[in-house]
Parts: C-alpha cells; sequence; structure tokens
C-alpha cells in the first residue's frame, strides 16, 4: 500500500477530527497559504499531525491546480489523480486534488482505506485560491 497527497480546500471549524490513515499538514489553527503548498510540494518538509481542526474541504480550480501542480487534472467529481508527484521525483507520493465537490473528513477517510497513509494538504481560500 502506497502512501498518497491529497490537496483540498479546508477552513477550520468546530471540533477536532482524526483518522489512523490521515496525516495532516497544517499550520496551528488554520490551513496552508499557496506557497506552503507549494512549498511542500516540491520537497520541503513539514511536521504530520494526526488531527485536523477542518471537517468540510472543498475541491480545487483549474487555475489552483494550474498553479499548484503545473497540471489540470481530470474535473471529478471527487478524488482525482493530478499524474504528479510530491518532491518531483519518480518516487515522490503522487498527488491527488478534490475535484467538482466536496468532502468531509469521514469522506477522506473512506478514501484512506485503500493507502497506506494519505498526507491532507488543506489549503485556505486566499485569493491565490479563490474558486474562479
Amino acid at each position: 500500500m502506497e502512501t498518497i497527497v491529497l490537496l483540498v480546500h479546508g477552513e477550520a471549524s468546530d471540533g477536532c477530527f482524526s483518522h489512523p490513515k490521515v496525516r495532516v499538514i497544517a499550520k496551528a489553527g488554520g490551513p496552508l497559504s499557496g506557497n506552503e503548498v507549494r512549498e511542500y510540494l516540491r520537497g520541503a518538509s513539514a511536521p504530520e499531525c494526526t488531527t485536523s481542526s477542518s471537517g468540510s474541504f472543498s475541491g480545487l480550480s483549474d487555475a489552483q491546480c494550474s498553479r499548484d501542480l503545473g497540471v489540470i487534472p481530470g474535473v471529478g467529481p471527487g478524488f482525482v489523480d493530478s499524474g504528479r508527484r510530491s518532491g518531483g521525483a519518480l518516487s515522490g507520493n503522487r498527488v491527488f486534488v478534490l475535484r467538482g465537490t466536496d468532502a468531509t473528513f469521514w469522506d477522506i477517510g473512506d478514501f484512506a482505506r485503500s493507502y497506506r497513509k494519505v498526507i491532507l494538504l488543506p489549503c485556505s481560500r486566499e485569493p491565490s485560491h479563490t474558486t474562479s
């Protein structure tokens, strides 16, 4: 079973969510900025958390995928393989993107069952990540 990276929109909400196969890369109290997402995908290290304060997530637009991944994967709906790997190396983890729908933390947990681990990258809806 492989480890994958999943890029989604996610904002902090009430509650705390966890799943044994999901690890979250996020700042304390909030999602990552667009620059932080791109740095991680290029190979920067970041601490993995076992809980998330985000319980609901939404998909990324074509413009966001193009900017952060350099590609526009299928429109979904759902979890779409971007064809990219973290760190840019063939040995890096495959990068998936939530497209064309919303998902809960529990939906992501169900998706994670097919993998050893899902590294969740919740990004903010800052201007560089606003759906157009």
